[in-house]
Parts: structure tokens; C-alpha cells; sequence
């Protein structure tokens, strides 16, 4: 063998060697016990709450035309500032 394989494989030996030497901990860590049980939390209610508010079109007909304006019914309250001609 020649000088740049015994380097080769020396090099690959020293590298795990080293891997396994530093890795040796990870390997000897003991599971953390609580002495406490884990806590289970149980809801009075079983209402859903919605994530987004809940935003329909409320129709109205006047003098024969039909409108149409979004109402955010999470809010109570209109989401659109004004009537718009549907047909």
C-alpha cells in the first residue's frame, strides 16, 4: 500500500471514531419520569366556536328590483357599506 490509501483509511477510521465518541451521550441518556400524571382538560360545553366569522348576502326588493349587501353574522353587523342591484 502506498502512502495515500494508508491516509485514506486512517482518515476514515479517525472520522468514526470520532462520530461514534461524540455520539456516545445521545446513546446513554436516560427517559425523564414525571411524577405527575398528565393532565386531561375536558370542556363544559360542546359548542363549536367558528375560526372565521360567517359573512352571507341578505336580499331586499324594492319598487320590483332585487339588492343584495353581505351581512357578517359573527358580528352582528353589515359587511358591505352599501346595496348593490342584483337584477
Amino acid at each position: 500500500m502506498n502512502f495515500k490509501n494508508k491516509l485514506l483509511i486512517y482518515s476514515f477510521i479517525t472520522f468514526f471514531a470520532s462520530f461514534f465518541a461524540i455520539s456516545t451521550p445521545v446513546f446513554a441518556a436516560e427517559p425523564i419520569i414525571s411524577s405527575q400524571p398528565d393532565e386531561i382538560i375536558e370542556t363544559a360545553s360542546s359548542e363549536i366556536a367558528p375560526c372565521s366569522d360567517i359573512i352571507k348576502y341578505r336580499y331586499k326588493e324594492e319598487n320590483g328590483k332585487l339588492y343584495r349587501r353581505l351581512f357578517n353574522y359573527t358580528r352582528d353587523e353589515w359587511a358591505e357599506p352599501y346595496w348593490h342591484l342584483v337584477g
